[in-house]
């Protein structure tokens, strides 16, 4: 029968569906049926990289808005950690996140009391944020991890650069991102959390996933 795609570019949700009759297509309506179908593809992926090119131009002018953390904000206290590479605008800190090529794409809010959330619209995958350095090493080790607050000590601790993915399910994408950026003798190490009392522990989940992709050590901070 007749089949087709159907989704929501925002959520990354994709439906499939499938009419219930047997009437069969010629050669030339499957070619024209699959053509359309590629263009709908190219229009919304079009749509996606529009928005999130003027999402990504709000965080800029946030992020150029803001200024230097105070060392007594809440969120920095509670985690015993300094500003690095964080501004604050208003009452939360921001949380610059950029691709490998090292254009600024999205910005994580972090809030006195912890709360986080990105910018609206901005794309995520594969984006992180790069601690104690201002571009991509040469050289040496680069750590992977999931969260900003334990990027910050990671680099504090181990004196390497450190990449924050910002979410478990990010590790994988930005470990394969930056293996394709990296020089091949740079190491990569993935610090994957353990989040045992979730189910599916998915911090070792997809640390060990990204280790795997990528060829990467993993450590669990």
């Amino acid at each position: 029968g007749t089949r087709g795609s159907y989704g929501n570019w925002g959520t990354g949700e994709k439906y499939h569906w499938q009419a219930d009759n047997s009437i069969a297509l010629s050669p030339e309506e499957f070619e024209e049926t699959q053509k359309q179908v590629q263009k709908a593809y190219a229009s919304q992926a079009q749509e996606k990289k529009k928005a999130q090119d003027e999402a990504a131009k709000k965080a800029k002018s946030l992020l150029g808005n803001s200024n230097t953390p105070r060392v007594d904000h809440a969120y920095l206290k509670k985690k015993r950690i300094p500003p690095a590479n964080s501004r604050q605008n208003a009452e939360y800190l921001l949380v610059p996140m950029q691709n490998v090529q090292g254009d600024l794409r999205n910005l994580q809010e972090i809030f006195p009391h912890g709360d986080k959330r990105f910018v609206i619209g901005v794309e995520v995958s594969g984006n992180f944020s790069l601690i104690g350095i201002d571009k991509l090493p040469s050289e040496g080790c680069i750590i992977v991890c999931e969260g900003w607050a334990t990027g910050v000590t990671l680099n504090q601790t181990q004196k390497w650069p450190v990449a924050a993915a910002m979410n478990a399910g990010n590790l994988v994408e930005v470990c394969k991102q930056l293996r394709q950026a990296l020089q091949k003798d740079v190491g990569m190490i993935v610090a994957a959390d353990d989040d045992r009392g979730t189910p599916g522990n998915p911090g070792l989940t997809h640390g060990y996933l990204a280790s795997e992709d990528t060829g990467a050590g993993i450590i669990r901070p």
